[in-house]
């Protein structure tokens, strides 16, 4: 009898054994936590994405309380960058996916894209440090007349991001409805800005932001027109090859976002377009 109990204590420690790796190998929870809860992981050079998977945008507006979504709490805004950083995302600008794309170059593996509009100060006060901290970069769509105003960055100040490997691009002069105006100064607002901000900076603008989202054909028309390789827009989806060059779509970060919505948002990646639609 009893090497007959022993011999069932055997089977029951081998079954139990074999259910607990089923179970660790089938519940990614398990995984998730111990590598939210290690040291920040960068992907090796030689794991990349194909350049026509999904790219996510992702799209700030202010960091710091405030009384609307467009406000990111800075503290909720650093523990959104640590979560990047630490499973592995690499940062890229939005040139950097265009060449990219038009040379059929890979991608570093979970390549993301890191977008701000508007220009206010806290973008460099606030988002630029943290992001320097996790060797992110970003795009900064400024409008060229609130430039070194109260509340907004300096010319000085995006010189320094450029030189750090940011991307600065063009949120027109005024931020104004595009789809309302008059040729003349349709083309002001984008021509015009563009020209401005590549003056103060030394560089070639290429970026373009319409203002609230808001643009048709015509303004589509106007702005690549001015010389501008792509455009982006409010519209809530990952960008790939099939994405038009002048509608390229964001996701939204709001400041009501739990943590979870967030890693959801940038996890869901919808599976690569079969079909290669170059549009550069």
């Amino acid at each position: 009898m009893v090497g007959h109990k022993a011999r069932i204590t055997s089977l029951q420690a081998f079954w139990l054994f074999l259910v607990g790796v089923v179970l660790a190998l089938a519940w990614p929870g398990a995984a998730y936590s111990a590598h939210v809860e290690g040291p920040i992981v960068r992907p090796r050079p030689e794991f990349m994405s194909r350049v026509d998977y999904p790219v996510g945008v992702l799209m700030y507006h202010v960091i710091g309380e405030g009384p609307n979504d467009l406000y990111v709490d800075e503290k909720k805004f650093a523990w959104q960058m640590e979560y990047l950083a630490r499973n592995g995302y690499r940062s890229i600008t939005a040139t950097q996916y265009a060449e990219a794309l038009k040379k059929k170059k890979n991608l570093p593996r979970r390549s993301i894209i890191i977008t701000f509009d508007d220009g206010y100060a806290d973008l460099y006060s606030r988002a630029f440090p943290v992001m320097k901290k996790h060797g992110f970069i970003g795009v900064a769509f400024v409008c060229s007349s609130t430039v070194g105003t109260r509340g907004h960055v300096t010319w000085e100040q995006l010189k320094e991001m450029e030189a750090s490997g940011w991307e600065i691009g063009c949120h027109t002069a005024t931020h104004p409805d595009l789809t309302k105006l008059e040729d003349e100064r349709l083309h002001a607002e984008i021509r015009g800005s563009k020209a401005e901000i590549e003056r103060r900076l030394g560089i070639k603008v290429q970026s373009f932001c319409y203002p609230s989202g808001r643009y048709n054909s015509r303004v589509v028309r106007a702005v690549r027109e001015a010389g501008f390789s792509m455009a982006f827009t409010v519209n809530p989806q990952w960008i790939g090859p099939a994405h038009g060059a002048f509608e390229l779509p964001r996701l939204r970060v709001n400041g009501s976002d739990s943590g979870d919505r967030f890693v959801k948002m940038v996890s869901s990646s919808p599976p690569p377009k079969r079909e290669r639609l170059c549009w550069w």
